[in-house]
């Protein structure tokens, strides 16, 4: 884990990711918490450079924990590959801004719309 964040914290919020990828049932509050907000995913989105790859965790480590804990973080990611605004290297946890403009509403990701509680 990155230095300066609460290690209990950090892996609580992991095992909530983990448990989210594997489509495990989770209390509907921490589903709520899990959801990033639109002003949240700019954030995340600034940190990821274009052109180059980056290490996820040296993101992360740039944002307040407390505010957007890990699985905030990696939700915002995923929610991210799927509109195509990143690529992201499983095996060497790296993200890469993709560098061809690519704009699509937050609402056309299934992940977004889910954790918001919204539908088609």
């Amino acid at each position: 884990r990155p230095s300066g964040i609460s290690q209990p914290k950090y892996f609580s919020a992991k095992e909530a990711y983990e448990k989210y990828r594997l489509g495990e049932q989770q209390e509907p509050a921490i589903m709520k918490r899990m959801a990033p907000s639109r002003d949240e995913l700019v954030m995340i989105y600034k940190l990821i450079p274009a052109g180059r790859p980056v290490c996820c965790d040296n993101v992360f480590a740039k944002l307040d924990s407390t505010v957007i804990p890990y699985c905030k973080f990696r939700i915002a990611l995923d929610i991210f590959e799927e509109l195509e605004f990143i690529e992201y290297d499983i095996f060497n946890d790296e993200a890469v801004r993709n560098t061809e403009i690519k704009k699509a509403p937050l609402e056309s990701s299934s992940i977004f719309r889910t954790l918001s509680g919204i539908t088609t």
